[in-house]
């Protein structure tokens, strides 16, 4: 079951925004977005479960929450931890096969989202560069990559079992 959590907003839906259309069709080609209030951000939590390593119909699920929480007003859209690739994967090889590159086509066209939706986005997917696979968090936004953390502490779960400790330190 998906679930979006974003604040009612305070005033009525007005702001009608087109957004272009790329080679992936967008979620809506026109949404009706509530006014931001303020100078404050609104910000939507959304879950879902991801199809294990069915990036495309993640990434298509991802794109029609972020419509959604955009039509409500939110500024920032944040999903689960391996959303756009899932998690239970029964081995490394598998994993790394479903594994984004941050020079992907679905990075990107995540990214081409939040630029026609004017939003941004916390994304969990697992990583690949090179050899190396992270769980990692993305922010994405209109202009690119804004920020990446790659998971350090490790369970024993899930990909975690054999993803590589991220070691880009803390930053905030």
């Amino acid at each position: 079951m998906d679930a979006l959590i974003v604040p009612t907003p305070s005033e009525e839906l007005a702001v009608a925004v087109e957004a272009r259309r790329a080679s992936i069709p967008l979620a809506e080609a026109a949404f009706e977005r509530a006014p931001r209030a303020g100078s404050g951000i609104r910000v939507a939590a959304a879950q879902f479960a991801p199809k294990l390593g069915d990036v495309s119909a993640n990434v298509a699920r991802i794109d029609a929450l972020l419509a959604e929480a955009a039509r409500h007003g939110a500024g920032l859209v944040v999903f689960p931890e391996c959303a756009a690739t899932g998690c239970d994967f029964a081995d490394r090889e598998s994993a790394l096969g479903a594994a984004l590159v941050t020079d992907g086509r679905e990075l990107e066209t995540l990214v081409e989202r939040c630029r026609a939706y004017q939003v941004e986005c916390v994304v969990g997917s697992l990583l690949r560069t090179g050899d190396r696979l992270h769980n990692s968090a993305l922010l994405l936004g209109p202009g690119g990559i804004a920020g990446r953390y790659d998971k350090a502490h490790l369970p024993s779960r899930g990909a975690d079992r054999f993803v590589d400790p991220g070691d880009s330190g803390f930053q905030v």
